[in-house]
């Protein structure tokens, strides 16, 4: 989703910013070049999810609740498997608040 509101911004150049206001949510890019269930697994499987509150705040801090990505021609500048994550550490929110904003030069339009 975060692409498709950089394409449709009117930005050529510049950086996205994503934050997430929260105490118990992190994002960041992760390698997905597998599937993202065996992602998830693995997370389980390190006892991510549903911690105590300060376990979740912790872990939280350590991924960190924003994430800056240059982008180039609309298209951010990520390679091949690079896939932007939310990680919900702590009881599985249905939904979160999430602010995305750009700065950059606009898309140059023909005369």
């Amino acid at each position: 989703q975060v692409e498709r509101l950089v394409k449709a911004s009117g930005l050529q150049d510049g950086l996205v910013n994503i934050f997430i206001p929260g105490s118990r949510v992190g994002v960041t890019l992760i390698e997905a070049e597998a599937s993202q269930s065996k992602l998830l697994q693995s997370f389980e499987k390190l006892h991510l999810f549903g911690q105590e509150a300060e376990d979740a705040q912790l872990k939280a801090a350590l991924i960190g609740t924003s994430l800056t990505l240059p982008f180039s021609k609309t298209n951010l500048l990520l390679s091949t498997w690079q896939k932007m994550v939310l990680i919900d550490f702590g009881t599985g929110e249905k939904w979160h608040i999430v602010t995305v904003q750009m700065v950059g030069d606009e898309v140059k339009k023909d005369k």
